[in-house]
This record gives structure tokens, sequence and C-alpha cells, in this order.
């Protein structure tokens, strides 16, 4: 498993890299946001320690709503829409 886990990882940091030469950053930037929730979410769903408090929830929907924004304020600039 920890094996599995290393190929993984590698795996996610190279088609990171390779998608930078190949795509905007705002398209970077949206993947990452997309990688990231769907691995939270895969992560309470998969392990059973995991507790979900709305605590934790709060914590999540902050991140990810602070992470969104900063992708739509970065669009902004590189596409110069006024705000």
């Amino acid at each position: 498993m920890l094996i599995l886990c290393g190929l993984m990882g590698i795996t996610v940091t190279l088609a990171i890299f390779l998608s930078q030469g190949v795509a905007s950053p705002v398209a970077v930037i949206i993947s990452g946001i997309s990688k990231d929730i769907l691995l939270t979410y895969l992560g309470f769903v998969m392990f059973e320690d995991a507790n979900f408090t709305p605590c934790m929830a709060a914590g999540l929907a902050l991140s990810f709503i602070g992470a969104a924004s900063y992708m739509v304020h970065n669009y902004r600039l590189i596409r110069k829409v006024p705000s």
C-alpha cells in the first residue's frame, strides 16, 4: 500500500508539472482545486477513523471558498475583466 501511495503521488506531481506547460495557469488552479476536493472526499469515504465534525466542515468549506475566490481573482487579472 505504501508503494502504491508513493507511485500515485509521483504520478500526480508529474501530471501537474506537464499540465503547466500545456494549459493556462487558471486551468492548473481549477484542476488543483478539483483534485483537493476529490481527495478530501475520498479520504473521508475510505478511512473509517476520520471523524467529520461541523467545525471540520466549516474549515474545509472556508478553504475551498478561499481557493475558488483566488482562482476567480487570478482569472480576472489574466483576462483583464473588471471586478
